[in-house]
């Protein structure tokens, strides 16, 4: 609480220390006569100001020989000296260079006109139409080339995995600071920055992945303008599957043991099917354990209040925000609570001097069962719709039906404990700016970030019996213990990391010349260390502290890294009569941590060049045209992850078992591998062209990109020579500079806006992206063939079928010159409608002579032609869980004080596996069957031969699990998951200005919002069960991805 006091007492305006003055008047309208709401009028050198009413009309008070500064978006800033008037019109003259749009870029800020390369932007009025969990679901959709995918909804854990044109996790710095996404208030956003090509290589070996520019907002001149939003947002999973009831339960045991010639009433008589259906004995129970573990509607609350003004020497941005979520456990025990405080300050001390101070700080707590969500799901999956989920004593743990497993239980941590995460990030920037008098147009600039990160993480686990209950004898029956022994563990992490940096920035315009460099240099350091303490057999389970637990089995460890960058860099950017642009970089990374003292250097260059055509003489005529600029770009970049630290060192582990030598014991120790002391930088080479263009006065607007990147010296064990009796794992071998691939795409941005009239404008902006990677050159265990000697084998024919074998496995295995984004699998032809089919088919599909096959069973295709299905016969079924198509559709529109705003997101190519359960009941641990299992199955009739279900696309049901045959890899369990889905809607009003400045507000809006609405997948059957956005392995056991709806309210003072 005192953290967050201090942060409110920051909210506290800079001060407005007003005398006695007179009171200024008048009205700010353009130069057409039509009034100016919002213009900011500010009395020069004090924080005393004022803004412009709905009809322009403004009043401040002011003395005599003060000085007014009159500002507004888009227009040019006027000075009025007050003299004995009292009174003050002004008409404001558009400014055109004004209304460029300003863009982030590395190190600074460019007009988007101006730019070189190729850069996304996201507007910070977008990302607070619809409130989400997390703020990197915000990115979905809105930038072209930008895939992003969200597996899961579990609260604090809810983040969209996002990566440039497939490249990977993209570096992310919010104001220059190394940070995850998700770890901003999306309220204290003023933009975002995608760069997406050489714009991305002033960052060096960090850039390789592509650049995301987070840029919070900052003070402005005028008085203090104080905004509260909050809303309440209702969250609901998009899909949840559906489980059979308990009289389908009963049915299908007895009908998947008739199946296999199995007793049809060795688990439940035919008589229990109705009294199931009849639900008169409570004995026969049918319970969905889906409705009972999770909530139909859980809430979501966010509170933000932000103060921001300043005069023209001192500008300051604060806020302070909160997040409470619920999970969509009924229990109520998986929650997540954030709290953000940001305090952004710029001051100007003289002509020469500025400082700049940020300070951000944000808290995270995590606390959930002592049962992971993978283990209750696991749990779940086998809870049998005959068992009651509550039993009529409800401090007793209900059993599902299988084993010690109680799923209900699982989501309490009254039964098994808890997990409790606490997780305080502080951010910090002190940054001096110095202008050069002596030198038009020099300025240097020392800047000072921290950033640290502490967490605190306690698992307390405690044992719970497991009870049936019979309603006839009224007796509770134990089924076991879960967590047989009572523990707590307590983690502790604190990470360090300070970026000093200084840059020189000079600007200067001669003749049509404009010529604008700057050179870095900043290091990097970082320090992590972290510890844990364990016990077990606590005193009382009831008290979970370390030191209630056994020292004699106590258990710690810890753990400390540090990681030092040193690196230069700088940029020249050049433009002739704001025609022909040119941007060179240079920078040069070390890191100590990864490469030896011979290669620990890169060095990355990159240029860019732009012709804006419309500026040409022979456009002129082109009235309609407002920008046509082409854009080419190369880079050479570094990327330092997937290796190792210290790899080109020889290292090892300390084990924690002990060997026995002589009856002699100590402790045991392996190798960290064999060192390469020659292991040097990943190389990117990227190369990108791109054409923009600007109609109608923006009207209609374009951005067309292709790219292709080549990566080189990518990682990979070095297995030349050994032999595979060689004991070192693959793992442990000398990691070798070999592999390359590649990437190529293209990325489109569509816009069209138009104002209809002064009531009534609208905006469509549509984003396409496509990328394919290929591994070019790839180190790998392949047969040759051409090896082979006839002299080796008995005779031609099984000299051939090596051959023939040899071939096959090259055919799947080879990734050198292949796709990435593929997946192998058995191509399916069918299924067997009937024994008679499998009788008399041709190929032997299962090893046997078809004896294992069964009428509904998968039926493949023999690709080699040998006449037996082997793993040779595997073959492309699909695309892997990268989709190499995304794409966005945003919709505004605006009517008087109603606003509207559609966002629809989805990708292509793009398939799901299905495994597990997912494939068919009563496997892994005796799973229950969905409802599109029992209703798709394939029903045999052994008097007729065949099936008898017209619905049929699955195979028949078996008491035991599913046939091997019908749990291999193939397109038969491969969908297509292409989607398309309303990713968020936004319907907002604004309240007339003449009736809320009665009650002294500026602004009020009040706003209902949704994400995740409605989606359309190619999904089929499984469309109802499954999200096409959740994990692309399915087994369905995977928390849900969750819809919202939202009420708002934005109010500024």
């Amino acid at each position: 609480m005192k953290v967050f006091f201090f942060y409110f007492l920051l909210l506290i305006p800079l001060g407005n220390a007003v005398f006695a003055q007179d009171a200024i008047s008048g009205t700010i309208t353009d130069s057409s006569g039509t009034p100016l709401p919002s213009v900011s009028v500010l009395v020069q050198g004090t924080t005393v100001g004022t803004s412009t009413d709905f009809d322009g009309n403004y009043k401040i008070k002011a003395s005599q020989g003060d000085v007014l500064i009159v500002s507004y978006l888009g227009f040019k800033t006027q000075k009025v000296t007050i003299g004995k008037s009292t009174a003050y019109n002004l008409s404001l003259e558009e400014d055109a260079a004004e209304l460029e749009e300003i863009v982030v870029v590395g190190y600074g800020t460019q007009r988007k006109s101006d730019l070189t390369g190729a850069v996304g932007v996201i507007k910070s009025e977008s990302l607070v139409e619809a409130p989400v969990g997390s703020a990197s679901q915000l990115l979905a959709g809105r930038v072209a080339g930008l895939v992003t995918t969200q597996e899961s909804g579990v609260p604090g854990n809810d983040a969209t995995n996002f990566n440039i044109r497939g490249f990977g996790a993209p570096l992310v710095l919010v104001d220059g600071v190394i940070t995850e996404f998700n770890r901003i208030d999306p309220n204290d956003i003023e933009s975002i920055s995608v760069l997406k090509d050489a714009s991305a290589a002033i960052y060096g070996v960090l850039s390789g992945n592509g650049v995301v520019l987070v840029t919070t907002k900052r003070g402005k001149s005028g008085a203090p303008k104080i905004s509260f939003s909050t809303n309440t947002t209702f969250q609901t999973p998009t899909v949840l599957p559906n489980k059979v009831d308990s009289w389908d339960y009963v049915s299908l045991i007895r009908e998947g043991a008739a199946n296999i010639g199995a007793n049809v009433d060795a688990d439940y008589p035919e008589e229990d099917i109705a009294k199931y259906r009849n639900a008169i004995d409570p004995s026969y129970a049918n319970t969905d354990w889906y409705d009972v573990i999770f909530n139909d509607m859980t809430p979501m609350v966010q509170h933000n209040v932000s103060v921001r003004g300043g005069s023209e020497d001192v500008k300051y941005f604060t806020s302070l925000g909160m997040q409470d979520q619920k999970s969509a456990f009924n229990s109520g025990d998986l929650n997540f609570k954030r709290y953000n405080a940001r305090v952004n300050l710029d001051a100007k001390i003289n002509e020469s001097l500025g400082f700049t101070v940020d300070l951000s700080y944000k808290r995270e707590d995590r606390d959930s069962p002592g049962v992971s969500i993978s283990e209750m799901y696991n749990q779940l999956e086998t809870s049998k719709p005959m068992y009651p989920a509550i039993l009529p004593d409800p401090d007793l743990a209900a059993w599902g039906g299988f084993q010690p497993r109680a799923p209900y239980a699982a989501t309490q941590k009254r039964f098994g404990g808890y997990d409790d995460d606490v997780r305080e990030l502080l951010i910090g920037r002190i940054e001096l700016n110095y202008k050069f008098q002596s030198i038009e147009g020099l300025s240097a600039k020392a800047r000072l970030n921290y950033q640290s990160l502490n967490t605190s993480k306690k698992t307390y686990k405690k044992p719970y019996e497991i009870f049936s209950y019979s309603y006839e004898n009224d007796e509770y029956t134990s089924k076991g213990i879960k967590n047989g022994i009572s523990s707590v563990r307590e983690d502790y992490r604190k990470r360090r990391e300070l970026y000093p940096s200084f840059q020189l920035n000079y600007k200067q315009k001669f003749g049509g010349h404009n010529l604008d460099a700057l050179a870095i240099v900043e290091t990097r350091d970082v320090k992590d260390e972290s510890f844990w303490a364990r016990r077990i057999n606590l005193l009382s389970p009831n008290i979970p502290y370390l030191n209630v637990g056994s020292e004699e089995e106590q258990t710690t460890g810890a753990r400390a890294s540090e990681q030092g960058y040193m690196s230069y860099a700088g940029r020249v950017n050049y433009n002739f009569r704001n025609k022909y642009f040119l941007s060179a970089t240079m920078r040069a990374d070390a890191v100590g941590h990864l490469f030896p003292e011979n290669s620990r250097w890169g060095y990355f260059p990159s240029v860019s060049s732009a012709w804006k055509i419309s500026s040409e003489p022979f456009m002129e005529n082109f009235t309609a045209l407002n920008l046509l600029k082409m854009r080419a770009s190369y880079s050479k970049t570094g990327l330092d992850r997937n290796v190792g630290a210290f790899n080109y060192l020889t290292g090892f582990n300390i084990n924690s078992g002990t060997y026995i030598i002589d009856q002699s014991s100590g402790a045991s120790i392996s190798t960290n591998g064999i060192p390469n002391t020659d292991i040097t930088w990943q190389e990117l080479n990227n190369f990108n062209v791109g054409l923009d263009g600007r109609f109608w006065n923006g009207k209609l607007g374009f951005e067309i990109d292709a790219f292709y990147r080549k990566r080189t010296n990518i990682f990979t064990p070095d297995r030349s020579g050994v032999p595979f009796t060689f004991g070192l794992q693959p793992s442990l071998l000398p990691q070798l500079n070999y592999n390359e691939d590649s990437n190529r795409g293209i990325d489109v941005l569509l816009t069209h806006e138009n104002r209809i009239n002064n009531d009534f404008s609208y905006s469509i902006g549509v984003n396409f992206g496509f990328n394919r990677q290929k591994r070019d050159k790839w180190l790998e265990d392949l047969v040759d063939v051409d090896a082979l000697d006839p002299a080796d084998f008995a005779d031609d024919a099984a000299y051939q079928l090596a051959v023939n074998n040899g071939n096959d496995f090259n055919r799947i295995n080879k990734r050198e010159g292949n796709w990435t984004n593929r997946a192998f699998g058995y191509v399916s032809d069918g299924m067997f409608a009937s024994q008679a089919e499998i009788d008399n088919h041709p190929i032997d599909q299962d090893q046997v002579g078809n004896s294992t096959l069964l009428p509904g069973d998968i039926k493949y295709k023999d690709i080699n032609g040998d006449g037996v299905i082997t793993n040779l016969d595997r073959d492309v079924i699909g695309y892997g869980g990268t989709p190499n198509i995304n794409f966005g559709l945003n919709v505004g529109a605006t009517y008087k004080d109603f606003s509207f705003s559609a966002l629809f997101q989805g990708a292509t190519n793009v398939n799901m596996n299905f495994t597990g359960a997912a494939r068919g009941p009563y496997q892994n641990n005796n799973s229950v069957p969905y409802d599109y299992q029992l209703k798709h199955r394939f029903v045999y009739d052994a008097v007729t031969d065949s099936n008898t279900n017209p619905d049929a696309l699955f195979p028949m049901v078996s008491s035991d699990g599913v046939n091997p045959n019908n749990l291999l890899t193939s397109d038969f369990w491969f969908k297509d998951a292409s989607y398309v889905r309303l990713k968020s809607l936004n319907v907002n009003y604004s309240l007339p200005k003449d009736v809320i400045s009665k009650i002294g507000v500026s602004k009020l809006d009040i706003y209902v919002s949704g994400t995740n609405l409605v989606t359309w997948s190619k999904l089929g059957i499984f469309k109802d069960t499954f999200d096409p956005e959740g994990p692309l392995t399915q087994n369905g056991r995977s928390y849900p991805i969750m819809k919202t709806y939202s009420l708002g309210l934005n109010i500024s003072l």
